[in-house]
């Protein structure tokens, strides 16, 4: 496969958060800031009925299992595949091992992937626990479970935008036009980087079923112009990239891909117009006019 383009955009995995407006949020905060933890515990197991309809519940459980899956483990048994070394300085030999609490017990993640499907099945139009179940999905291996969940928000927040909410039920923050392309958009980004052909898959689903749903948001068809030229149909690469101008027209990372898909067909003179054209946008960077200043220089040379 020929090299990636540099698609430089955000990538973070949302983490499942809430606030403290409910008796069960306030009292879980509290004893988070007290850290206990047996305090913690008898909460979770009283809670898991008694707020079975409230969707701060699953947010917080399945926050709290996931943060616990994610601490560190020291052992002084064998490392094991994924695992971390601790070797003796004199000898060399391993005497211990460091990995994860949900390498060793893998049932914590797993309480936490439960905990968040059922949320998100109880509350599919709470967009947060949604992304966290795509993010939780996404880190245990299961991509094409991610992949669904992602098409399902995208779907949901395309027929009920103005229903779309976010902790304590709150309104999402930002334009659901806006932030939900985007934030799926990290995902389909993720599995462009990946470079597989599997990948290459899921990452087409998600941005195709973004523009299916957003049509009017440039970002998944950068991405797919990256796609295509990675395949090396950069004809049709280009013709993404314009489509992605024609709603996006003061996105300088899409002008920057554009450029470089542009040198790749010996277009040497539509390069240069595309490159020049970032040093006239608002939204440019320094750093993303640095990057047409270099391409403008070595074109040169």
């Amino acid at each position: 496969m020929k090299a990636r383009l540099t698609i430089i955009l955000l990538f973070s995995c949302l983490s499942l958060s809430a606030g403290t407006g409910e008796n069960f949020a306030t009292r879980f905060h509290e004893a988070q800031k007290r850290q206990n933890t047996s305090e913690i515990e008898r909460l979770l197991k009283t809670a898991a009925d008694s707020e079975k309809n409230n969707p701060d519940y699953y947010a917080l459980a399945a926050n709290y299992r996931w943060g616990m899956s994610q601490s560190i483990n020291i052992s002084t048994k064998p490392p094991v595949d994924g695992d971390y070394s601790i070797q003796d300085p004199k000898t060399g030999k391993a005497v211990g091992s460091i990995s994860t609490v949900g390498d060793s017990n893998p049932k914590i993640k797993e309480n936490a992937l439960a905990l968040v499907k059922e949320g998100f099945r109880r509350f599919p139009k709470r967009a947060d626990i949604c992304l966290g179940l795509a993010c939780i999905q996404r880190e245990m291996g299961l991509d094409d479970a991610c992949v669904e969940t992602l098409e399902s928000l995208l779907n949901i927040a395309a027929q009920s935008p103005g229903e779309l909410l976010w902790t304590e039920n709150g309104k999402i923050p930002g334009k659901t036009a806006i932030f939900i392309p985007e934030a799926v958009n990290d995902y389909a980004t993720y599995y462009f980087r990946k470079e597989t052909k599997e990948d290459d898959v899921r990452c087409e689903r998600i941005c195709k079923s973004a523009i299916k749903f957003f049509p009017d948001h440039p970002y998944a068809f950068n991405v797919l112009g990256g796609l295509w030229s990675a395949h090396g149909d950069n004809a049709k690469s280009i013709e993404y990239f314009k489509r992605g101008l024609e709603r996006g027209p003061e996105d300088p990372l899409i002008l920057l891909n554009m450029g470089d898909v542009y040198l790749k067909l010996n277009k040497k003179k539509d390069a240069i117009a595309v490159f020049k054209q970032v040093f006239n946008l608002k939204t440019a960077t320094d750093d993303n006019k640095k990057q047409a200043q270099d391409k403008l220089a070595s074109l040169k040379e």
